[in-house]
């Protein structure tokens, strides 16, 4: 499943060659060819926009992976839900679990790593929502691609520390950074990933979003992203080098 590049484009990414695309969608097909290519068990519940994002993000991390060869995508699975669903935090909005345990009414526990995307109306209403988030100065993309990234990037992280030492993912969910590093974390990224909560997943997640998203031409990788990722400043780079490497920080 290929997705060709056009000129015409929106400012986020979303094109009118996608939004057709959405259109025609059929959620079932995409959640064979996930399990069947990528052993992903999905469930879309018909949501086009989340099935089609999804198929995208994946597309666009299989080109990333080429220049970052420690980045796998580890997910058993992809879900998505409405919040009267949740059986505790009403107000999770978009999350990838860092253990297994069970998340949704009337469901058995979900494995580490499961993906959760609530179910969206359409790709133009993600896109809205997206671009507001950056214009406001919360995320470090616009792209209408960058949350779904995003929590694909949560599964990835998970994955790169267990491979390190999985004794260390406890530890992450506690480590912030300080109030210097912060403020250079907020003009780069964005509040979010400044917030206390699991820190050092959020700029993980938020860094590489940011990096991809500023490598694409709609939504074809068509920049290296290492040379993307040596652009930023050093003390920027120097954050970085502790979420890659926290077991010697």
């Amino acid at each position: 499943m290929k997705i060709q590049s056009t000129n015409q484009t929106f400012k986020s990414g979303l094109t009118p060659k996608i939004l057709k695309a959405e259109r025609g969608l059929n959620t079932n097909a995409i959640q064979y060819y996930l399990f069947q290519n990528k052993k992903i068990f999905s469930d879309f519940e018909n949501n086009k926009p989340n099935a089609l994002a999804v198929l995208l993000g994946i597309t666009v991390l299989d080109s990333f992976k080429t220049k970052y060869n420690g980045f796998n995508l580890f997910c058993p699975s992809i879900k998505t839900y409405e919040q009267k669903e949740l059986i505790t935090d009403k107000n999770l909005h978009n999350f990838c679990i860092q253990e297994k345990q069970f998340v949704l009414k009337n469901h058995q526990p979900y494995e580490k790593g499961s993906i959760f995307y609530e179910k969206v109306n359409s790709l133009e209403e993600m896109n809205s929502i997206i671009e507001t988030d950056a214009r406001k100065g919360k995320r470090s993309s616009g792209h209408f691609l960058a949350e779904t990234i995003h929590e694909m990037l949560h599964a990835i992280y998970l994955e790169y520390i267990s491979k390190i030492n999985p004794k260390l993912l406890p530890e992450l969910q506690k480590k912030t950074f300080n109030e210097k590093e912060n403020t250079i974390i907020k003009n780069t990224l964005g509040s979010y990933a400044s917030e206390n909560k699991n820190q050092y997943h959020e700029v993980f997640a938020e860094a590489f979003t940011q990096v991809i998203c500023n490598s694409l031409d709609n939504c074809i990788l068509v920049k290296n992203p290492k040379e993307e990722l040596r652009k930023y400043p050093q003390n920027f780079l120097n954050i970085i080098k502790k979420v890659l490497h926290p077991d010697i920080n």
